[in-house]
């Protein structure tokens, strides 16, 4: 087949996980035979960043789509910010898709296909919960951070304005309504991919009604991740046992959503009640990365700032044991995914798309913890054994990016054959 993979996320000097997934994704499905091309964006030049140009060409068209339309200064939603963003989107989708089998989208504005012509042989692939959130998260950070359960779009509005007044609050319930319609328009007319069970249960409960679409779960680039991690072993190292302190190792981007801040708190909290010589690493960058640098920054807890994915990868192998300590829901994380692949065991909090994470755990080795909340989480942190001398087998990880371009593969026949959304199947 020839395949079109479509990112509004590639290229990026910070590269994050949806982008890493197409990215993948584009070379398992080459290594399958296909011909695989990539849409993406002209933000960055490609030039800069040759690395994500993919399997096959690289095609640099999306722009447009991630305009404000002065929400932030009227403090309220609109509909013509999100119909307006997906509008050039649209165009260079249906510009490009000729010649193509199968047009597979992996973005933030799952409403774009609502209006895709029916003949238009496309699918996305959902990662977040854009299309029924605004901010794509379901995350509040008022009080600390929390999820926000609601499926009122009237209580959207504060998420626009701290204090909505009245007409705030309608014009931003319209424009929740207007996306969550059209979103529920294009999952009915296009086949959807949901990367967990539970993102597909949310946006269910989010647009009030059942959905058609099949769950797909992120992979690990087994093939990729064996070489990083062979080359990492390789390099001399601190021994990880006798008198050193327990290895604790996170990562990821520092918002309030990643739970970076929480977790620091609470595993000073946990070190001093149950002492034990620790040190733990964290590798991201954000805009909390100064004020928790301040907080918590000194001999057993080092920030690394911004950390290219060999280095990533050579941290996860020297950690006893790896803390993903997301206060959102996550629909399903490659962190996790990959420390798993490692033989790591992952301290993590029961929500989201985690839990399911856990049938992939065993094939390699790895355990996945989970808790309730992030004190239980860090005090079992603290007492975890020493891991063991790294046996590198991502290859026998039951999740990997080989498999999930099988099942994609399969997919992408049923759409070329025309089969509805609500008939498609999935192994």
């Amino acid at each position: 087949m020839k395949i079109l993979i479509v990112s509004e996320d590639i290229p990026n000097p910070h590269l994050g996980g949806l982008g890493k997934h197409a990215l993948n994704l584009a070379h398992a499905l080459a290594a399958r035979g296909h011909t695989v091309d990539l849409l993406g964006s002209a933000t960055h030049p490609i030039a800069n960043h040759p690395e994500q140009r993919g399997p096959g060409a690289f095609i640099a068209a999306l722009a447009g789509y991630e305009r404000g339309w002065k929400q932030k200064q009227l403090g309220a939603f609109h509909a013509w910010a999100h119909r307006a963003n997906a509008a050039p989107l649209r165009r260079a989708l249906v510009q490009h898709a000729a010649g193509y089998d199968v047009v597979h989208y992996h973005g933030h504005l799952p409403w774009v296909a609502a209006d895709l012509p029916a003949d238009l042989p496309f699918l996305q692939t959902r990662h977040d919960q854009g299309g029924d959130c605004m901010l794509k998260t379901r995350f509040l950070d008022t009080d600390g951070g929390r999820v926000c359960t609601t499926t009122d779009p009237r209580e959207c509005a504060g998420c626009a304005a701290g204090q909505p007044a009245a007409w705030q609050r309608a014009v931003s319930a319209h424009a929740v309504r207007d996306m969550r319609q059209l979103t529920a328009r294009a999952y009915e007319r296009h086949v959807t991919v949901f990367v967990s069970g539970f993102l597909k249960r949310n946006a269910e409960r989010g647009l009030g009604q059942a959905l058609p679409g099949v769950v797909v779960h992120n992979a690990v680039d087994a093939e990729q991740l064996s070489t990083v991690a062979a080359q990492a072993a390789a390099m001399p190292g601190e021994a990880g046992h006798g008198d050193t302190p327990l290895r604790l190792f996170s990562a990821g981007a520092l918002f309030h959503y990643k739970g970076f801040g929480p977790m620091l708190a609470s595993l000073e909290a946990a070190a001093a009640q149950h002492p034990r010589p620790y040190r733990l690493r964290l590798a991201g960058s954000g805009p909390l990365e100064g004020q928790l640098r301040e907080r918590h920054a000194g001999p057993q807890i080092e920030f690394l700032g911004w950390t290219a994915y060999p280095a990533v990868v050579t941290e996860l192998l020297a950690a006893d044991a790896v803390l993903v300590p997301s206060i959102w829901e996550e629909p399903c994380a490659t962190s996790i995914l990959e420390a798993l692949a490692l033989g790591k065991t992952v301290f993590a909090l029961r929500s989201g798309g985690t839990p399911e994470m856990a049938a992939y755990a065993a094939s390699a080795g790895g355990q996945l913890k989970l808790f309730d909340d992030m004190a239980a989480l860090t005090r079992a942190a603290l007492q975890a054994p020493r891991s063991p001398d790294a046996v590198i087998r991502p290859q026998q990880f039951q999740n990997h990016m080989g498999q999930m371009a099988a099942r994609l593969e399969a997919i992408y026949k049923q759409v070329v054959a025309g089969r509805a959304p609500s008939d498609i199947e999935a192994d």
